[in-house]
């Protein structure tokens, strides 16, 4: 798992797949640790745009990341991969129930 780099053993292998770098201008989520007046941390998942992103010298994908800090100023920095998590488009919700029909979780109207 990306976040927190533990192991999932209850993965088939089928949902495995090699990574795919986000391509630059892509809408993501990224994990922001914030420090208050008090000194108490924490992480929050912030709108953010890719601007860039790379491979350094290791093989690791790192971003070049914008977002917007306390509505007052665009905040420019880098991330490693796993705290940039990518935005997926809505979903249709007839897309949704479909699925979750196929699944057995949901059950179709009976007819009278």
């Amino acid at each position: 798992h990306g976040p927190t780099l533990r192991e999932i053993p209850s993965v088939k292998p089928s949902f495995v797949h090699r990574y795919d770098p986000l391509p630059d201008g892509t809408d993501a989520l990224c994990q922001v640790r914030s420090e208050s007046d008090r000194g108490s941390r924490s992480v929050d998942m912030v709108d953010c745009r890719v601007s860039a992103g790379f491979e350094d010298l290791g093989g690791n994908i790192i971003y070049q990341i914008e977002y917007v800090h306390e509505d007052v100023e665009v905040i420019s920095t880098v991330f490693p991969f796993r705290f940039v998590e990518r935005v997926l488009p809505p979903r249709h919700p007839d897309d949704i129930r479909l699925a979750l029909r196929q699944q057995g979780h949901l059950r179709m109207p009976s007819r009278r």
